[in-house]
């Protein structure tokens, strides 16, 4: 109960045996052929679980390695998806399309929706004097009531946007179901619909009188 139960689960040895290989290539599941790996947890209660735990990749020091995750050493977040999907496709242990199907559902439909909401619920402000406004003042013609600026908005379109156009070329590139392409082409038109609509045209206030 000291730890998780996970790390019993790994192997001692120093060199696999020929029937571990052979397992691989007959799909076994892990509990068939666990008998052969000199699991940690079959030696808890004796005196070899404190010692003489193999390894098969020899190294001068246990810190030598990567420090940092290659993760980091991406600038955008485009690079960041497109190593990850090419990870993906070359390791035939995973399916890629599982993986870019995650992707969407756990990155890209949050925080589109996140910011869709930060973008409806968004406060103003003043260019000038960075006076906040809950909603644009109906006094001075939709100044600034403090120094006369202009009211601009707080929540930038392009933050709701940019991961669209992506999301939809991920759905259709790795032929998702039907149910995910066509939930993101509805937060597409919704994302429009507030933020490109032809039918919504400012207009000053003296335009009603």
């Amino acid at each position: 109960n000291e730890i998780d139960s996970e790390a019993y689960n790994i192997d001692t040895l120093f060199k696999y045996p020929l029937e571990f290989y052979e397992a691989t290539q007959e799909y076994f599941m892990p509990f068939e052929i666990e008998k052969k790996m000199g699991l940690v947890k079959n030696r808890l209660g004796t005196s070899a679980q404190y010692e003489n735990l193999g390894f098969n990749i020899p190294t001068n020091d246990i810190n030598n390695g990567p420090i940092t995750t290659a993760y980091k050493t991406y600038a955008s977040m485009e690079d960041k998806i497109n190593a990850q999907l090419h990870l993906a496709k070359i390791i035939k242990a995973v399916n890629d399309k599982k993986v870019a199907e995650k992707i969407l559902t756990t990155h890209f439909n949050p925080d589109i929706m996140g910011n869709l909401r930060k973008y409806a619920l968004q406060t103003f402000r003043c260019v000038k004097c960075n006076e906040k406004y809950r909603r644009p003042p109906l006094s001075n013609a939709g100044k600034c009531v403090k120094c006369g600026g202009n009211v601009i908005l707080t929540v930038n379109r392009g933050g709701i946007e940019k991961y669209i156009p992506k999301a939809l070329k991920l759905s259709r590139d790795f032929d998702l179901d039907d149910y995910t392409i066509q939930r993101m082409e509805l937060i597409k038109e919704y994302v429009e619909s507030l933020t490109n609509n032809p039918k919504i045209k400012q207009q000053k206030l003296a335009d009603f009188f």
